[in-house]
Formats: structure tokens, sequence, C-alpha cells
């Protein structure tokens, strides 16, 4: 990691200059990206980093700057003076603020960290990646190619200093496997993706991501065309996952104080039905999106974001925070030392119930499994809440999968949907996007179909 002092000499020279308050971020990153082509290596990527960005607040206007440049003290000094002068010229923002350390804030949360991946051998990885190829292709014979196969990992440490106290470290490892195939039978063709995340690379189960997509390529060959009509519907959790991703999108507090969001002066209200309940947990035991500390050094925290279908609370960072004169619930992520705090999820999902998946779908007797959406974030109009998604099924028939189909959307308005969940499952699986998404499988009553059977 990058020498404290260092850092603690760019937060002096900041307030020499006139800065009200400082802080330093310090960040090392190292990561890998191997792509797979016709069971051989497309592309391998390794890289690593480390830098710092440096936060000033003056007369309510912050000013940012970072570099990887660590062997000239003396030229990050002066920039951070200049830094200072420009800050001043800034628009002032009564919202703008460092965050304070707070004594009562210490957070004992144990985040995934492994120690070995950055000691696996590349040639080791990249075979890693080909065999998610391998596996998918041996599923079944019906499964033709992949369009994309990928193994990533990133390793990163950061630091932050604050002239208001704050003086925090955090470490953190994931590794990430991604596939996406297309299988054939006769002229039909369908394809299937799959994507999973894990902690340690010992636990990376490439047999598991080829497979997978392999089965949902498969499972919709021989799709047909659908009447349509209203219909119970199934999420299974990789239809699921990307309306808990867009619900986040529409909670995060700066959407909301902005009037981008349907959800805005809902609070204390009921916005679903009384089985669900979203949380929002950067403190969940063994999460990958598990830290002590958010980016920017608060504490984070275990959020009930909706809570047996009532609206309870947003989702802050410093600043909405302030805006909303409420505490941040530890929500602040960066992209690197070059990037500035944004509001993202830490562990963002559907609390599963005791319910066995397998009782979720016989329930529903005659109705439809949901097996992918497309272009959801651009499908809900974030105004109104009404949304049409295209996407592909597999009709249920006395509570056994049928037949597949595509061709189809579903439609409506997104809080009719929610209010209409009556059911949740157990089995609640998580996909690494911008955090730890998660869902389990649920059952929607009455969800409107468009076919063109």
């Amino acid at each position: 990691m990058i020498d404290e002092s260092f850092a603690q000499n760019l937060i002096d020279t900041a307030l020499n200059c006139g800065a009200e308050k400082a802080e330093a971020f310090l960040s090392e990153r190292s990561g890998t990206e191997i792509t797979i082509s016709g069971g051989k290596p497309e592309s391998v990527n390794v890289n690593s980093d480390q830098g710092y960005g440096i936060r000033v607040l003056l007369d309510s206007k912050i000013g940012f700057y970072s570099s990887n440049r660590l062997d000239e003290p003396l030229r990050a000094t002066e920039n951070i003076r200049q830094l200072v002068r420009a800050t001043a010229m800034h628009t002032p923002d009564p919202f703008n603020a460092l965050p304070e350390w707070l004594g009562d804030q210490k957070n004992d949360v144990q985040e995934i960290y492994d120690p070995e991946l950055a000691r696996i051998p590349l040639s080791e990885k990249i075979n890693t990646a080909i065999e998610i190829e391998k596996s998918g292709l041996g599923a079944d014979s019906r499964v033709k190619g992949f369009v994309w196969v990928l193994y990533g990992d990133v390793s990163e440490t950061y630091r932050i200093l604050s002239s208001t106290g704050i003086d925090i470290a955090s470490s953190g490892t994931t590794c990430y496997g991604f596939a996406y195939c297309f299988a054939n039978y006769g002229e039909a063709v369908q394809s299937g993706r799959f994507v999973k995340a894990y902690g340690h690379y010992h636990d990376f189960d490439a047999a598991e991501i080829g497979h997978t997509a392999a089965d949902y390529a498969v499972r919709m060959l021989g799709s047909k065309d659908l009447r349509g009509g209203n219909m119970q519907a199934i999420f299974p959790p990789e239809a699921g996952i990307p309306i808990v991703q867009s619900l986040f999108g529409m909670i995060e507090a700066d959407s909301v104080q902005k009037g981008k969001s349907p959800f805005r002066g809902k609070i204390g209200k009921m916005v679903a039905s009384d089985v669900l309940t979203l949380i929002d947990d950067g403190t969940l035991a063994g999460g990958l999106g598990t830290r002590p500390y958010d980016g920017e050094g608060i504490a984070t925290t275990r959020t009930m974001v909706i809570e047996k279908g009532l609206l309870k609370n947003y989702l802050y960072d410093t600043y909405t925070a302030k805006k909303g004169k409420t505490k941040s619930t530890g929500n602040a992520s960066r992209g690197g030392y070059h990037s500035k705090p944004l509001i993202y999820p830490t562990n963002f999902f559907i609390q599963p119930s005791k319910t066995d998946v397998k009782d979720v779908i016989g329930d529903i007797g005659n109705g439809i499994l949901i097996t992918e959406l497309s272009g959801l974030h651009a499908g809900i109009n974030h105004a109104t809440a009404d949304f049409s998604v295209p996407a592909k099924g597999i009709v249920i028939e006395a509570g056994e999968p049928a037949y597949p189909v595509d061709n189809i959307a579903i439609s409506g308005n997104l809080f009719d949907f929610l209010k209409n969940i009556s059911a949740v499952g157990n089995d609640l699986n998580w996909e690494p996007i911008e955090g730890m998404i998660g869902a389990p499988t649920f059952k929607v009553d009455n969800l409107k179909i468009i076919g063109r059977g």
C-alpha cells in the first residue's frame, strides 16, 4: 500500500493552502481477464495499478484530483495547491461535505479476501477459462458454440485518510466467470447466458458456469409462439436478478432526489405485496459485496429498503444523506482511486423464504416461467412506472414445464407487478452487477403477457 506519510503530506498541504477539510483515498488494484474462443485464449489481460485520489472541501465546494505518480512528491504537492485554488472558483453546493469520523461507527464485519489469488499461475487461470467452454460444449450435443467465454478476477486494497479523523482500510477479492453460448436443432437457434462470482479461487466452478449456460440455451429449443393474456408467472433468479438491479436504480437517493424515481415520496407506503422484503446488506456474512466500510470510510449497514411490502428507506452516500437530512447508509463506492464516490449496492437482494422452489412452481397450475428479459432498464418508464419488456419463457401446464416460447413481452405497471408477487422461494442466487445483486425464485399473479400466437 502507498506510504501513509505521502498521503498525509497531501492532506496537510491542502489544509495549509486554505482547504477546510481534505481526504485521501489510496488504492492498489490488480486483475486478470481472459476470453476464450475455440478452446484457445482470444485475449489475456493482466493489469495492476495503484494511486491516490484527493478530495478537498472549501466554502461548500468540492475539488477532486487523482494520480498514479507516486515517485514525484514535489509535483504532487504543487498539484494539490493548484487543486485548492481551482476549487475556490467552483460553484458552491450547500450539501457538499466530507464525512466525519464517528467513534461508534466501528464495523467488525469480515470482507472476503483470498491471498492465494495473486499466486495462481496465469496458465492455470487460462485452463480454467478453457474449461468453461469445454464443459458447456460437452453438456449437450445441440450446443454448437460460444459467443463469449470469460474468466476474470480482481484484488483490491484501499485505505482512506481524512482530516476529519477517518482512517480505515479494506481488502477484497472476487473471481467471476461468464458464458454465452448458442444451441441449435434443425433451423432453430437459441442462446443461453450465465454468470457467477466467487470470493476464493478454489471455489471457482468452471463446469457449473459452462453447463448452466448450455442448459439455458437448450431448454429454449423448439420455441413456439404464444397467444398471450394475463397469466401467473414464475421468475427464477436469472430473470428476477435484472428486476432487482433495476429496483436499485430507483431506490438510490440520488435518483429519488432528482425526481427520476417512481418511488419518490413513497416512504411509509405499501409499494409491494407483504411477501416481498428487499434488503441492502454490506454486513452480510459471506457476501461478496460485504465490506466493513464503504468508499467514503462510513461503516456499512444492513438497510431494510422494502419490508413486507412497506417502503422504509432509500440508499445514501454522504452528499445525498445531507441533502435528505439523514445519515449515509454506507453505500458509497469508487471504481478506483481515479473515481469520485457514487451510490452503489453492497449485497442487494430479495429476502428468500423457506418455501422450496418446487412448491412455488408446482402451485402455479397453468402459467409461464420467464427465462430471460431483454432491455429491462430501457423498458421501464421511471416517471409512470409502466413497463414493456421483451422476454422468453416456458409455458407451465398442471404445475410442470410444457414447452418454450419466445417473441413475447411482459407488460404492466411496476407497482402492480410488485403488489402481485404472491410467493417467494428459498433458492437465493447472486450476480456481480455493480455490487452483488440477488434474487430467489418468485411468483407474480395476473401478469400481462404479450404474444403473437
